[in-house]
């Protein structure tokens, strides 16, 4: 039978490389976005790898509206499938500028998305996988989360805690054959620094002893290798996709 991913975010860069990748495998996909309209994208997955997918808009920043999509889903899946074979949280937004001027409802905001949301969410669809004993959750960090970015102190925080989610998680669910892990990508060519310029570009590749920023496909790479029999005895792992830019 064909497996299940779940994933959120997949209108970005980075959610939709995932979304790809895992096509190429033969997933059928339940994928989440919120302001980038999926129909285009929806119909290339179907149209060039033969799998279903499912698409819901949901606007993470809202505390009910999360509650309210989990619910949705559940139903989803047990109308159509079997069960979510593995979920992936990767939506997220930044926050840059001084600590001291960040407004509440800003803290707010990117709490409940980058944090509240994938615990609400795992915490919805983890009893399909727990039933079965079978499962894999990947969470969607930063290398900020690790070692924490100037100007982006409540970012950090947010991604911090997604890590220690994750490591404990693992903990809980690893009797039940489930497997919780953690990607902490560095800087990653996508929309979120197409403001940047060229001079900020080149000093940011001087920084990464690779030489070049990471690609979307280094991340969707690095989720199906977690998400497969390859990588069955890992769990409670942050996995570094920064081309040795924080070790």
């Amino acid at each position: 039978m064909r497996k299940t991913a779940f994933i959120t975010g997949a209108s970005g860069d980075i959610g939709f490389a995932i979304a790809k990748k895992f096509a190429q495998n033969n997933f059928n996909l339940l994928l989440q976005y919120n302001i980038t309209d999926m129909a285009e994208k929806t119909t290339y997955l179907k149209n060039s790898y033969g799998i279903d997918v499912k698409t819901f808009k949901c606007d993470f920043s809202k505390i009910e509206d999360i509650e309210i999509f989990a619910e949705n889903i559940i139903k989803l899946q047990n109308i159509f499938y079997n069960s979510i074979d593995v979920i992936i949280n990767n939506s997220g937004m930044s926050l840059y500028g001084l600590f001291q001027d960040v407004k509440n409802e800003d803290i707010n905001r990117i709490f409940n998305i980058n944090l509240k949301a994938p615990i609400i969410i795992t915490k919805k669809l983890l009893k399909f996988m727990i039933s079965k004993k079978e499962g894999n959750i990947i969470n969607i960090s930063s290398v900020w989360g690790e070692t924490g970015g100037s100007c982006e102190a409540v970012y950090s925080a947010t991604k911090a805690g997604l890590i220690g989610f994750t490591k404990a998680l693992a903990k809980e669910l690893a009797p039940s054959h489930i497997r919780v892990n953690c990607i902490s990508p560095g800087v990653i060519n996508t929309k979120m620094i197409s403001s940047f310029s060229d001079s900020e570009i080149s000093a940011l590749k001087d920084e990464i002893p690779m030489g070049r920023l990471g690609l979307p496909e280094d991340i969707a790479n690095a989720a199906y290798f977690l998400a497969s029999e390859n990588a069955e005895y890992i769990t409670g792992e942050v996995l570094k996709v920064n081309g040795g830019f924080y070790l």
